[in-house]
């Protein structure tokens, strides 16, 4: 016999396993609605995390 703390994960689980094959269903009609944006490529972010490791503009101390 489950206790109530095992349901309520397992209801837990579940609302979530129903939230993204929701999400999922929705992206997937996103691509089928337009499927040009496939061969697009990603937009270039200006993230100052890729270019930690050059640091040719900064003055010299």
């Amino acid at each position: 016999m489950m206790d109530f703390v095992d349901m309520m994960r397992l209801r837990g689980q579940a609302a979530e396993n129903i939230y993204f094959a929701q999400r999922e269903r929705e992206l997937i009609d996103a691509l089928h609605a337009h499927p040009e944006r496939l061969h697009q490529s990603p937009p270039d972010l200006d993230c100052p995390l890729t270019d930690a490791g050059d640091h040719s503009d900064r003055a010299q101390d």
